[in-house]
């Protein structure tokens, strides 16, 4: 279904360059969001089952944790991030979803996959960082 989509974006050979590689970073966004809703939704039925009486804010506790991390305004919405914004936000929840699913995996406690997941980001960012700077 995806690919699809993808493949109709290519077909358009009126569009600017830009405005395709945005609208395939949308489609890129979605694909990931939809790995870490699943990645969440894994991780709140192994919470509640845990015992966890605060799995419902789970996705907006993970959502804050991702925009935060990443130094972005609470509710800022994808249409109006640049390219790079969204590109290193597909990057964190990816992130954080192998991480919510390894922590799971290894029958983590509840409360443990959060931080776990949470030190997984930092620890990516601090390498994209490092990164960065021997690029430059």
């Amino acid at each position: 279904m995806q690919n699809q989509s993808i493949y109709h974006l290519c077909d358009s050979v009126d569009q600017q360059p830009e405005q395709l590689e945005l609208e395939l970073i949308v489609v890129d966004s979605r694909h990931a969001r939809r790995n870490l809703t699943d990645s969440l939704q894994a991780f709140i039925e192994y919470a509640k089952l845990s015992g966890s009486k605060r799995y419902r804010w789970y996705y907006s506790s993970c959502t804050k944790m991702i925009y935060t991390a990443l130094g972005f305004m609470p509710g800022t919405k994808k249409e109006n991030m640049k390219f790079a914004q969204v590109s290193q936000l597909i990057m964190a929840e990816d992130v954080v979803s192998q991480a919510l699913s390894d922590a799971v995996d290894r029958k983590m406690h509840y409360k443990k996959c959060f931080q776990y997941a949470r030190r997984q980001l930092k620890i990516f960012l601090l390498k994209e960082s490092e990164f960065k700077y021997q690029k430059n």
